[in-house]
């Protein structure tokens, strides 16, 4: 059995408007053309689906799969149209929001990623401390964001790694020897503290050591506080995906006990999301 889709279209067609002329008026198809597609499915069937004569009308064999050719038309439909709004999706511009570590460690590897499975669609970043990108996402100055230890996600959102919060010392510390520091080794010098995103978890990391910690200083930037620490002023926490702003002189170590952030890809929960946001985040969920 070898039907085609043209041939069942013709063939609910004219019995739709009860004969091949008006058929022909309707669909702008010739008569000749639906006459001959009706006549291939008839073939490929091996018995007659219309009676021509005195008027039109289906045979026993038409009124059986009528309703099943209608339901393989409608089938067709339904993926054409799914098809075509998937392939729209796969262009477009979309503003990311991410952290500095993570537009540090991770965004490069992605937009690589997302750059050679959907060329069309063009991400810009837009570097943002943790607490700004839940309010520019809802206020739409962002169409995706990379969120830190989010408190909620949408179902749609996606994990996509967890990071682990290391020591940064120098390479001739006397620690740098060891595999895993723990805070109270690491108290034995100052603590610089970058004042962004990651200040709230690397305080609370410091207080589980003690609970009476303050540090010595807090540095507005991140890059001020490696600075600070290859000087010998002090010592740090910082995410591991910072690793990519540290240069040879630091090293980054493991602590004891681990602690983790968890970062998570999303688009806004107070509207619809751009549709090549979705698009991005179903390929990394397919790959994963």
């Amino acid at each position: 059995m070898d039907f085609t889709l043209t041939q069942l279209r013709a063939f609910l067609a004219v019995n739709k408007f009860s004969g091949f002329t008006a058929a022909a008026d309707e669909t702008g198809a010739t008569q000749a053309a639906l006459s001959y597609a009706v006549a291939g499915l008839e073939k490929s069937l091996n018995d007659k689906l219309l009676i021509r004569q005195p008027r039109l009308e289906l045979t026993e064999l038409g009124k059986i799969i009528i309703h099943k050719a209608q339901a393989i038309v409608e089938a067709a439909d339904e993926l054409e149209r799914i098809s075509k709004e998937f392939s729209a999706n796969k262009q477009g511009s979309i503003r990311l929001a991410a952290s500095t570590t993570v537009c540090a460690g991770l965004i490069p590897g992605l937009l690589n990623l997302w750059k050679q499975a959907f060329p069309e669609i063009f991400v810009t970043v837009l570097e943002a401390e943790d607490d700004e990108m839940p309010k520019w996402l809802s206020e739409g100055i962002v169409d995706a964001a990379i969120l830190i230890n989010p408190s909620s996600a949408d179902s749609k959102a996606f994990v996509l790694a967890e990071d682990e919060y290391k020591a940064v010392i120098r390479r001739d510390h006397p620690l740098s020897e060891m595999k895993k520091i723990t805070v109270d080794d690491l108290m034995i010098d100052p603590i610089l503290i970058s004042d962004t995103g990651c200040k709230t978890k690397v305080l609370s990391i410091c207080r589980e050591a003690d609970p009476d910690f303050k540090p010595v200083q807090e540095i507005r930037e991140l890059k001020t506080v490696l600075e600070l620490v290859e000087a010998g002023i002090g010592v740090s926490i910082i995410p591991g995906l910072a690793e990519a702003l540290v240069n040879e002189k630091l090293l980054l170590v493991s602590l004891e006990p681990t602690h983790v952030r968890t970062l998570v890809l999303t688009g806004p929960d107070n509207r619809r999301w751009a549709p090549a946001v979705g698009v991005l985040i179903e390929h990394l969920r397919v790959r994963n």
